[in-house]
């Protein structure tokens, strides 16, 4: 029971290094979030609280887009 223990913690430490760190510049453009509602409802209000925390986090700008699908009865 220890040696599978020792061999597990053994393998971990060296995958550990055998994956080089992402170094992404990831987003470095402003983001287009897609809510599939019209705008002025609760879904498009939820979207925005939600993008700018998520603005807030990443440092980038977040544009919500409002495309209604034929649900929305698009006429």
């Amino acid at each position: 029971m220890i040696r599978r223990a020792i061999i597990a913690a053994a393998s971990i430490f060296v995958c550990s290094f055998a994956v080089p760190p992402a170094h992404a510049e990831w987003p470095d453009h402003p983001i287009r979030w897609v809510v599939p509602f019209g705008p002025g409802g609760a879904n498009d209000l939820i979207a925005r609280v939600a993008a700018e925390g998520v603005r807030k986090r990443l440092g980038q700008p977040i544009v919500i887009e409002n495309r209604p699908g034929a649900g929305a009865v698009v006429v």
